[in-house]
């Protein structure tokens, strides 16, 4: 990997009259697409439709109420010094 950023990008999809396709975005290597391979082999381009939907999963699976509920209890004790969340019925 080139350490480059990862940017978007949209594409036309379809067939026919410009009005008839569907624009696609996709996730995509910048420093291979504006500086040519030669300066960046990262050449992967994912739309990003599938890889929000595989984050938005991983993320789900990794984080359930709990961590979400003390992530913010923590949050709103650093910057007020008071804790205003209940406890949950599960705990």
């Amino acid at each position: 990997m080139c350490g480059g950023a990862i940017g978007g990008s949209t594409q036309y999809h379809g067939r026919g009259a410009i009005q008839r396709r569907t624009r696609v975005t996709f996730y995509l290597s910048t420093t291979h697409r504006k500086r040519r391979p030669c300066f960046g082999t990262n050449d992967v381009v994912l739309r990003t439709d599938t890889g929000d939907a595989v984050v938005i999963k991983t993320v789900g699976e990794v984080l359930d109420s709990r961590v979400i509920e003390k992530s913010i209890e923590l949050a709103i004790n650093r910057t007020t010094g008071v804790i205003t969340l209940r406890p949950s019925a599960s705990a």
